[in-house]
């Protein structure tokens, strides 16, 4: 009962010190390396505890460090999708498209990667809800939107979503559409659609020993699903 009497204003007395010691280490120090590593443990806010710490730093460390900050996150996810661990990487490009201008190809890896998650006969991200399969298929849609937006049309973009269409929704696609994305863009990857499932000639062959070689490096969930279909098309020839 002591304990309970005094614990509240331990707590206060605890954060209160907190607070001033992290504010003046952000002022002396201009937001060192510990204040920074406190504000990305703090993003996730599912407790009273980050919420309070990510509070403090969000308000006071200078303007000039969000960029330093938004790089980390950025690092962070693209350390979670090289480790295959697809949910705390979506989540880190989601923060780092939320909190920063990134390139193109941050916004090409997430669409692809939520393409990744539900297409079961390659990855399942486990743990994931039946229902939020139509989140995902919102979400790329709503990330071709913004892609648009900033940066034009992008085939690639296009290409995974009607892939989605094909591969885990099952709807029939004709060969049209697919060759109309490819022709569209640079991107060497909707010509895989169409080496795999329709036209093996000799151009979708080599756009796709291009797009082969081009996600060799496996880094991606992207590039490291690319790689392995191809391969596996490569090998019954």
């Amino acid at each position: 009962k002591k304990f309970l009497k005094i614990f509240p204003l331990v707590y206060l007395s605890f954060n209160r010190s907190l607070y001033f010691v992290i504010k003046s280490d952000i002022m002396r120090l201009g937001f060192p390396r510990v204040s920074k590593e406190a504000y990305l443990m703090s993003q996730g806010m599912e407790t009273a505890r980050k919420r309070y710490v990510g509070n403090i730093l969000e308000h006071n460390f200078w303007e000039g460090n969000r960029e330093t900050i938004n790089t980390d996150l950025l690092k962070r996810a693209r350390m979670y999708d090289q480790s295959n661990k697809l949910k705390e990487a979506a989540e880190g490009y989601e923060e780092a498209i939320r909190t920063t201008d990134v390139p193109l190809d941050v916004y090409v890896d997430l669409v692809a990667l939520y393409f990744v998650c539900r297409d079961h006969d390659f990855y399942s991200w486990p743990g994931v809800p039946l229902d939020f399969e139509e989140y995902l298929y919102n979400r790329m849609y709503e990330l071709a939107a913004e892609v648009e937006k900033k940066f034009g049309y992008n085939s690639e973009i296009d290409f995974w979503i009607k892939y989605y269409d094909c591969i885990v929704k099952a709807q029939d696609k004709p060969i049209e559409g697919f060759d109309r994305i490819a022709k569209a863009g640079e991107s060497p990857v909707p010509y895989m659609a169409l080496f795999l499932n329709f036209d093996q000639n000799e151009l979708t062959r080599k756009k796709a020993m291009d797009a082969y070689l081009m996600s060799a490096s496996r880094e991606t969930a992207r590039k490291r699903y690319i790689y392995y279909v191809l391969s596996q098309a490569f090998r019954k020839e």
